[in-house]
């Protein structure tokens, strides 16, 4: 049986292989097909679920996307939202070819305003802008629900609730030309204790500084919008026509998910000396919670052992005497499966979560995830590289030329209840063990190879072999 007026269709036959029953789940798959019948794929690609091979059900959302020419051959992505049981399967029609159809109209949960850097994005689970400046998310309105009741969390703090990448460059490396600054806003800083020759100065670049950075690609549906952003990270007041690391970010923001899909990939050109390579920088105000929470992943627990969630408290009451800095010393890895900032006082229940999909790159020194508080606010990090006693020459770390640091978070927001760790850890564990996705019949051309596409996929998948949490 076939659409009227489509010549072809891809069968995806998707198989729930983790135990996991899967409302709203996220599909986004990669299909080729020949050139010659792809002249119209923005328009033309209806996806239909199907009660059997050759029986149709129902038409549903869908979106397409990165549509790419190879000669004889073309790719593109098709994203829709399925609702799979736990161990079972779904058969998904993709048709296409059709040169008189229509781009379809779908109505969904994903509201989208602005155009270039700066947009409002709505969705069920939050609301969020981004900086007309750099992109970089600027406030989030978490929407928790509590027995039918919306609850609205603004979560922003002054500047950016996620600075993105941040490089923390030695001041004293001549070869990069960075200019003097006595301290690094957001980063506890140093003493000088006169060990250097020179004064003991560092400066930082972050995704936030960022001013107009290029837009690399977008890509906005009924499924999700994609941006991705690509600039340097310049420390301000240094020659700009150097060979400064280059980053890329993108955001996704889903009508289906409560979360939101940060992924990042930092290059360094050529050598640099630095202090401290940050990635997953999160920034929010000690007034909005009162725990930082970590779940571990231990390879010496036997795999029936439940783990123990890590908690640290960090609102500005309790830690009121507390000096600046780092809240944990360097005692948390740096591949901890997931971790967030919770509030558990009564009326005040929320949590933003970081869900760690993937990550990545070749030098580090004292890899771990860093807490580090000031009076107002409080901010957790995945450094690779972070160097805490900056004042010596010995202890700037050089990283060569080539060094790519990736990495893939989503930030996940919620009610805060006793289920709360068992809820995200489910969430986690679905999140990185996505459904198997088959593709009938199978293209037999020279199709490239597909690149990792955080969400749908994440590698973390390891993190969740043990028994669950408490």
């Amino acid at each position: 049986m076939r659409y009227a007026g489509w010549n072809f269709e891809k069968t995806l036959l998707v198989r729930e292989t983790a135990n996991i029953a899967r409302s709203g789940e996220l599909l986004d798959v990669c299909l080729a097909v020949e050139s010659d019948r792809a002249a119209n794929l923005a328009n033309d690609v209806r996806v239909v679920l199907k009660k059997d091979w050759n029986v149709l059900d129902r038409e549903i959302p869908s979106q397409v996307h990165r549509i790419e020419r190879h000669g004889a051959t073309t790719t593109f992505r098709v994203a829709c939202n399925i609702d799979l049981p736990a161990g079972g399967t779904q058969r998904i029609g993709v048709f296409y070819d059709n040169p008189q159809a229509p781009r379809p109209d779908y109505q969904g949960n994903l509201d989208i305003t602005g155009n270039g850097l700066a947009h409002t994005i709505d969705t069920p689970f939050y609301t969020v802008t981004t900086d007309a400046k750099s992109g970089q998310l600027k406030t989030i309105t978490a929407k928790t629900d509590d027995q039918g009741t919306t609850n609205l969390h603004r979560l922003d703090v002054p500047g950016s609730v996620q600075p993105g990448n941040i490089v923390v460059f030695a001041a004293d490396d001549r070869s990069m030309g960075i200019l003097p600054m006595s301290a690094t806003p957001g980063l506890p800083a140093p003493t000088d204790t006169g060990k250097m020759p020179v004064p003991h100065l560092q400066q930082a670049a972050s995704a936030a500084d960022w001013q107009q950075p290029q837009i690399v690609e977008e890509a906005r549906g009924p499924v999700f919008f994609r941006q991705t952003r690509k600039g340097r990270l310049v420390p301000p007041g240094s020659d700009p026509k150097r060979d400064w690391p280059e980053l890329e970010i993108t955001y996704k923001f889903f009508a289906e998910l409560p979360c939101i899909l940060v992924h990042s990939r930092l290059t360094f050109p050529q050598d640099a000396g630095v202090f401290a390579v940050c990635n997953d920088v999160v920034s929010l105000s000690r007034a909005m919670f009162s725990h930082y929470t970590f779940r571990p992943v231990s390879p010496s627990l036997p795999l029936t052992d439940v783990e123990e969630m890590g908690h640290i408290v960090v609102d500005a009451v309790h830690g009121a005497d507390l000096p600046p800095g780092l809240a944990f010393s360097d005692f948390l890895p740096h591949h901890l499966a997931w971790h967030a900032f919770i509030n558990i006082h009564l009326l005040k229940e929320r949590a933003i979560t970081g869900i760690q999909l993937a990550s990545s790159g070749g030098a580090t020194y004292r890899p771990g995830t860093y807490v580090i508080r000031d009076e107002k606010s409080v901010q957790w990090c995945r450094a690779p590289i972070y160097v805490q006693a900056r004042n010596r020459r010995e202890n700037v770390i050089r990283v060569p030329a080539g060094t790519v640091f990736e990495e893939a978070n989503t930030l996940c927001f919620s009610n805060w209840d006793q289920q709360w760790g068992q809820r995200i850890d489910a969430l986690g564990k679905r999140l990185n063990n996505p459904p198997a996705v088959t593709v009938h019949p199978v293209y037999l051309g020279d199709a490239p190879p597909e690149p990792f596409e955080p969400l749908p996929v994440g590698r973390r998948a390891d993190a969740y072999l043990r028994a669950g949490v408490r």
